[in-house]
């Protein structure tokens, strides 16, 4: 979930609402990061799943 007002995102298990801009992410598999598509240098480093 995208808050909107920090350069930060938290991440949460929850479904996305696929209405919101701010939910759409690509998975960039050079870097392992997880990036906005629409807000440029907003990315998430990706945790190994356990």
């Amino acid at each position: 979930v995208d808050d909107g007002g920090i350069p930060t995102t938290k991440f949460v298990d929850m479904p996305c609402n696929q209405n919101s801009v701010n939910q759409v992410f690509k998975d960039n598999i050079k870097t392992g990061e997880i990036e906005s598509v629409n807000k440029p240098g907003l990315r998430e480093q990706a945790q190994p799943s356990s």
